[in-house]
């Protein structure tokens, strides 16, 4: 049996609002729900007493009984999705410069995946450099 993420709304939450419509989304399809009652359904995936539960029952029945676009984009708004901030170009710029391989490292292999070291420093550097020039 899968076990269901839930959501509480809190302001420390610990899933990313994005993610969880995105799993609940996938886990509904998996359970064989209609695409057209994903929006009532999503309950199950709400903890019980959460913040979350009274925001559903307020919401305009409408929403409740329309399509899953239409609850995901209120549901956004209400819970909005943390943002990554982007490294600037100045920032890649510094990372790139500091990306180093030492004379020691050279020959040996990384103690994680038994990789050569220069095998994993080489993709690294390569995609820091790919950032730089974008």
């Amino acid at each position: 049996m899968v076990e269901r993420t839930q959501f509480l709304g809190d302001i420390d939450e610990k899933i990313n609002s994005k993610d969880f419509l995105r799993t609940a989304e996938s886990q509904l399809l998996t359970m064989g729900v209609a695409e057209a009652k994903f929006a009532k359904k999503v309950t199950l995936f709400f903890k019980a007493g959460s913040r979350v539960d009274p925001w559903y029952e307020e919401l305009n029945q409408e929403v409740k009984d329309g399509d899953w676009d239409k609850f995901s984009s209120e549901f956004l708004k209400e819970f909005p999705s943390t943002q990554i901030a982007k490294p600037t170009e100045l920032e890649h710029r510094k990372e790139l410069l500091a990306c180093r391989i030492t004379v020691e490292e050279l020959g040996t292999r990384d103690k994680d995946t038994q990789e050569w070291t220069h095998h994993c420093f080489a993709p690294k550097l390569f995609n820091l450099a790919k950032a730089v020039i974008r």
